[in-house]
């Protein structure tokens, strides 16, 4: 898929670079789901298009008495915003549109739950790997530093509907006994689900 879309994202950029009433820029953004994001912005009178890529990658752990765990999951994403400029003030503007794009989430997860004092405990280790598309409707403001330079922000909501692999690997552990896997499971998932964001966002047009 995100060998398919890249031609028609590079199609699109061409078409409208080459009309006389396009500007084009470069854009970075940093989101609150920790993904940053670098866009090459096209306006066109009142419309800018966005084609866009991001990228994130968070890491978590806690240690407890009883549990522990350490996770790992990046996400990239690639794809094209289309969004509609009205003016509220001098320099002032606000934004809305939707974003359309292809997203790839790949995590691990380990875990020890239990007391190793008593070593009677339990460890879980998972893997997914999950792709799909996401659709994200979004309103904004910017504020136009002059006619090249824009500040602002964007929020929104983004449906996700991703499908994969999840494998997953059980394994109990008690006194001096043999590790027993309780479970050891590859499994097909299907993921739909609704994240709201924010974006802080610069615009440079050349």
């Amino acid at each position: 898929m995100l060998k398919k879309m890249m031609p028609v994202a590079a199609g699109l950029m061409a078409f409208l670079s080459g009309s006389a009433f396009a500007d084009m820029g470069l854009a970075a953004g940093i989101s609150s789901d920790d993904s940053a994001e670098i866009r090459l912005p096209i306006r066109s009178q009142n419309t800018i298009y966005e084609p866009y890529v991001s990228f994130a990658s968070i890491s978590y752990n806690s240690n407890e008495l009883f549990e522990s765990r350490k996770s790992d999951d990046q996400s990239f994403s690639v794809g094209l915003s289309v969004l509609r400029v009205r003016a509220l003030q001098d320099s002032l503007f606000w934004q809305y549109g939707i974003r359309a794009g292809y997203l790839q989430r790949d995590g691990e997860l380990s875990a020890v739950y239990g007391t190793n004092i008593e070593q009677n405990y339990q460890t879980l280790y998972s893997e997914e790997k999950l792709s799909g598309y996401l659709v994200s409707p979004r309103i904004g403001v910017f504020y136009s530093i002059n006619d090249k330079v824009n500040l602002g922000i964007d929020v929104g909501y983004t449906y996700q509907n991703l499908s994969g692999d999840l494998t997953e690997v059980h394994v109990s552990y008690y006194d001096d006994e043999p590790p027993e896997t309780y479970r050891d499971a590859k499994e097909d998932v299907d993921v739909s689900q609704w994240n709201s964001f924010s974006l802080i966002f610069m615009r440079v047009y050349f």
